[in-house]
């Protein structure tokens, strides 16, 4: 009996581990729906996080399950992360690829 009890809690663990290292228990946490990515001598850049979110899988940006740092962003950082992906687009789609296009008041 208590074999039994301890294989179902250590097997019940075990799922519940993998359940969250895959992803599935973290899925409700996407983040918030905008980010406000601060830009050195430029306006802001409203990031439509949420919008992001249903075009494409999160992986696409978070490489490893990451979480993006954007507090250390520069604009060849910024350039290379979002404006290489809306030039070459996604699913035929192309994002904004103009200045005033992302950094707006």
């Amino acid at each position: 009996m208590k074999k039994t009890i301890l294989l179902s809690a250590a097997f019940a663990l075990a799922l519940g581990f993998g359940a969250y290292t895959t992803g599935v228990v973290n899925a409700a946490d996407s983040g918030p729906a905008e980010i406000t990515i601060k830009a050195d001598g430029k306006k802001p850049v409203k990031f439509a996080h949420k919008k992001h979110q249903d075009l494409m899988d999160c992986a696409t940006c978070h490489k490893d399950g990451a979480k993006l740092d954007t507090s250390a962003w520069d604009m060849k950082t910024g350039h290379a992360t979002c404006l290489d992906c809306h030039k070459k687009g996604h699913n035929g789609k192309n994002g904004p690829t103009k200045c005033n296009d992302c950094h707006t008041k």
